[in-house]
């Protein structure tokens, strides 16, 4: 079967830079610019926006432009004047602007590119869209100047139901998820009219480790990114601008087109290029996304190598990098993943190690004015020497292509390429707490307060020694990461505690594991019977009660069984039981009263007899039963004579 291996391209948006002059004020002299947008679910295809002015009082002037698309509903503390620009009355240090703005951005960009369709590829699309329900849209680009010694702060929120990212937001209904590693916070917006291929926590866990694993500079402490739902004609296969990106929610990770990861590159991309440097933004973006998948063992290198091998392809290939007009559709993709990979390749070689593709990606962004082709040949020559510097320019100018190279080429460059880290999990998991200590098989529901350890092995199946880091993560937040190095064949067990404390369902995931665990609230113990030492006794004389229980719940049990005389609560009973387990406890009763007592405890009841006691005679010497007659009807008549003697 021949193998058809499809190219997923995406666009990067540019918007419009704020203007801040430069300020030595302290962040409390600061004017603030809050853009709240909302939807306009009558006038889909338009959103409003609240722009809303915070000014310092030693502000002397300011003005802002609004963009030329939009209609201004309402203006306050500010006056129109020419070029579409608004300034500030001076008095009012709360101005405002409602705006109504157009949503809605097309654009032609590529969907899916292979050999059968190629140049018929280029499509026009979506890039931003309201549909009435849900929007996905970038923040107005809007200009400030001001006169006074203040610094400048811009926030983006969104008025009902979204979530607003630095540049770009959604609006509507959705599910947020999020993750904290490596000083980067990451949210996933999934809109309810989504949806998505893949776990969101999967998702979370290839960016989190592609966080950690792309060393080109500083990271942004915020990522957005938004599952876009696929009802909607789009331009591309995902977008993204600064540190905001919306994807196309069928778009899976175990690929090498990964538009998930393609997109986080994008974010990690702060340097500006010149035309003849220009296909460096989607070649890092398409070869880093490639190497990323391949790096998390979502891909092999055959897989790999595959992808990037189209850019050798005739359509590609005459294509010459650094002169846009000559480019095919997805030539800067494919021809530039082939072109700037080799270059990593080589500088590997090169360096042994100590240089790679990273470095001049790193470069690139540290970089204060434009990257232009002369520049990116002058940093590999500095990083690896000329004869890598002469390779790039050579294939960036030419429509030569290099070679891809082999997987026993790339197990002897690329550190720890030739160790392979496998996690496998093992069915076996320790639980202790208050109600038991066991080891089971599989893994049953838990009560509140328990701890269940969770057992894996992680093993170096590859021919040379490496490092390993395994996440462990509860409910999509990562807990702790396991690391450490392997030698080839090593193998380590790996042990990950967690503990819940109400109940309710919850996740967790090792490597690629995942488990579900069901957290109950302890049940309650059944009483199976009710016995006592003498069903019959006499007033004072206590009984012992014997009560036992069992635990018929697949979750340890515990709770009150009350033991109960006549209605009446007389001791209680906290039996603590594992699933399958009975206990017996004793109380002591005893009675004062003669009669029938009915004790119960739980729906088993037993009856006691407490006996009247004995009537015992005794004559009295000198007296028969006529005289003690006689005698006591004499007491009576005396004692009926004083109560009714008295006045």
């Amino acid at each position: 079967m021949r193998r058809v291996v499809a190219l997923v391209v995406v666009l990067a948006f540019v918007l419009q830079p704020i203007a801040v002059p430069a300020a030595s004020a302290s962040t409390d002299d600061a004017i603030v610019r809050t853009t709240t947008l909302s939807l306009t679910p009558d006038e889909p295809g338009s959103v409003e926006a609240a722009v809303e002015y915070d000014i310092p009082t030693n502000v002397v002037s300011l003005t802002t432009t609004i963009p030329e698309d939009a209609t201004v509903l309402r203006s306050t503390g500010f006056d129109p004047t020419a070029g579409g620009n608004y300034t500030w009355d001076g008095h009012d240090h709360d101005p405002a602007l409602r705006l109504s703005l157009p949503a809605n951005r097309t654009g032609v960009g590529l969907r899916d590119v292979t050999p059968e369709t190629r140049a018929e590829s280029m499509e026009s699309g979506y890039q931003f869209v309201d549909t009435g329900p849900w929007a996905i849209v970038a923040a107005p680009p809007m200009s400030t100047r001001w006169r006074g010694d203040v610094s400048f702060e811009t926030r983006l929120t969104t008025a009902g139901e979204g979530v607003a990212g630095e540049r770009m937001v959604y609006l509507g209904p959705s599910t947020t998820y999020q993750r904290t590693a490596h000083d980067q916070s990451f949210t996933l917006v999934v809109p309810d009219a989504a949806s998505i291929e893949e776990d969101p926590s999967e998702i979370l866990d290839a960016l989190e480790t592609a966080s950690l694993s792309l060393r080109v500079g500083e990271r942004d402490p915020r990522v957005t990114f938004i599952a876009a739902p696929v009802s909607v004609d789009w331009a591309a296969q995902g977008l993204a601008g600064d540190a905001d990106a919306w994807i196309r929610a069928n778009r899976e990770l175990d690929e090498p087109n990964n538009v998930w990861l393609h997109e986080y590159v994008h974010t990690r991309a702060s340097f500006r290029p010149t035309s003849d440097a220009r296909w460096l933004t989607e070649a890092t973006a398409e070869y880093y996304a490639a190497f990323l998948t391949l790096d998390q063992d979502r891909i092999d290198f055959d897989e790999f190598a595959a992808h990037l091998r189209q850019g050798s392809r005739s359509t590609y290939a005459s294509s010459i990098l650094t002169r846009p007009d000559t480019w095919a559709p997805g030539a800067n993709y494919l021809k530039g993943a082939l072109v700037f990979g080799h270059l990593d390749y080589r500088m590997r070689a090169k360096t042994d190690g100590e240089a790679t593709g990273g470095e001049i990606f790193s470069r690139m962004n540290a970089r204060d004015g434009p990257v232009n082709h002369t520049f990116v040949i002058d940093s590999i020559d500095q990083a690896s020497g000329p004869d890598t510097a002469d390779s790039l320019d050579h294939y960036a100018t030419t429509q030569d292509v290099p070679e891809m190279w082999t997987y026993d080429e790339y197990a002897d460059v690329f550190p720890g390429s030739s160790a392979r880290m496998v996690v496998e999990s093992e069915q076996s998991y320790v639980i202790r707490g208050p109600y038991r200590n066991t080891t089971t098989a599989t893994l049953p529901p838990l009560v509140p307060g328990e701890m269940v350890t969770l057992n894996a092995t992680v093993t170096n199946v590859g021919d040379a020694p490496g490092e390993y880091d395994v996440p462990f993560a509860v409910d999509g937040t990562t807990e702790r990461i396991a690391s450490g190095s392997l030698d080839s064949g090593e193998t380590r067990s790996l042990q990950f505690d967690a503990t819940f404390d109400s109940a309710g369902t919850h996740t967790v995931r090792i490597g690629d594991r995942t488990d579900e665990i069901t957290v109950e609230g302890p049940a309650q113990p059944r009483v199976t019977a009710i016995d006592v030492d003498d069903r019959s006794v006499q007033p004072g004389t206590p009984i012992a009660v014997t009560i036992t229980a069992v635990n018929d719940a697949d979750w340890p049990a515990s709770g009150d069984v009350p033991l109960v005389v006549d209605g009446t609560t007389v001791s209680t009973w906290q039996p603590v039981l594992d699933v399958g387990q009975s206990a017996t406890a004793t109380r002591s009763v005893d009675f004062d009263e003669p009669g029938e007592y009915v004790v119960r405890a739980g729906a088993q009841t037993i009856v006691v007899t407490v006996q009247s006691p004995p009537t015992t005679r005794t004559d009295t010497p000198g007296f028969t039963a006529g005289v003690a007659s006689i005698a006591l009807g004499v007491a009576v008549a005396v004692a009926f004579a004083r109560r009714f003697s008295r006045r």
